[in-house]
């Protein structure tokens, strides 16, 4: 039993990291590079780092909620007060968690908090677009926190990264330069890092050998690998957060990671039974 339930736990990490991921991985494509002298000195710490990231993460979720709560009540109030369907559709696409606020107010219009209030329209509109607005600036701000940190560890391994690519090239001949170069451009990442570090893997395999990584040089690599991996999943590396998960929990999160690869790669359901 408690073999099974170690081994949810583990599968649970995976997927709070994927699941966060997205919450984080939504924001850092397409940054314009950096100022060379900032990523050279941009201090990485991985704890402090995760830490502020896991905090932006928590007001996003707040004002996204709180947007999703003051839209749920205008709706319904519209509805209730026989408001103009244009009233709603002013606001914008219906997301599953707005349609379920509303639904809640429409059982329980006592509890809309400006239904007895003589709010206008547009004031009311004006509350929802203030959390929006602020959620918006949140996650702007978190994508320029993760796109800065993780310019810096891919610029302090952009050698040994040309170095380990090219050895595959090279040495392992496992993949083609043709093949690397054409999978680069889906990388995540700076794209003009990404660029630099095809030419400098180029420039390796024109010469027709490079130096297969150290063992010292391959930790490095590793390491800021990993600081990647982490800045892009932090839900994975947030004791606090895994610690308070029951086992009902582990299952549900695990639930709708299956589902949301089933639905993104058309997995065949014997694979996940069997």
């Amino acid at each position: 039993m408690k073999k099974k339930k170690a081994l949810l736990f583990t599968f649970v990490v995976f997927a709070i990291g994927f699941a966060v991921g997205g919450f984080v991985g939504k924001y850092y494509t397409g940054s314009a590079l950096q100022a060379k002298s900032e990523a050279v000195d941009e201090k990485i710490d991985l704890k402090e780092d995760l830490s502020k990231i896991r905090m932006l993460q928590k007001e996003i979720t707040l004002y996204t909620d709180k947007a999703a709560d003051i839209k749920g009540a205008i709706l319904a109030y519209a509805t209730t007060k026989q408001l103009p369907v244009k009233y709603g559709v002013s606001l914008g696409y219906m997301r599953e968690e707005e349609l379920r606020r509303k639904e809640y107010y429409l059982a329980n219009t006592d509890k809309i908090p400006f239904y007895n209030d003589k709010m206008g329209e547009t004031k009311r509109r004006n509350i929802f677009i203030t959390f929006d607005d602020k959620r918006k600036e949140l996650e702007r701000e978190l994508k320029a926190f993760v796109d800065k940190k993780m310019y810096a560890v891919e610029k302090q391994n952009l050698e040994l990264g040309a170095k380990y690519w090219a050895g595959r090239v090279l040495n392992n001949k496992d993949v083609t330069y043709q093949e690397l170069a054409a999978n680069s451009i889906n990388w995540v990442g700076n794209a003009d890092l990404n660029r630099e570090l095809i030419m400098t893997v180029q420039s390796y395999v024109n010469l027709g050998y490079v130096e297969p990584l150290t063992k010292e040089e391959k930790k490095v690599y590793d390491r800021g690998r990993g600081i990647v991996w982490a800045l892009l999943h932090p839900g994975a590396f947030d004791e606090e957060l895994i610690g308070d998960l029951s086992t009902q929990d582990c299952i549900d999160i695990i639930s709708r990671n299956f589902a949301r690869q089933y639905l993104q790669y058309d997995w065949d359901w014997k694979l996940i039974t069997d």
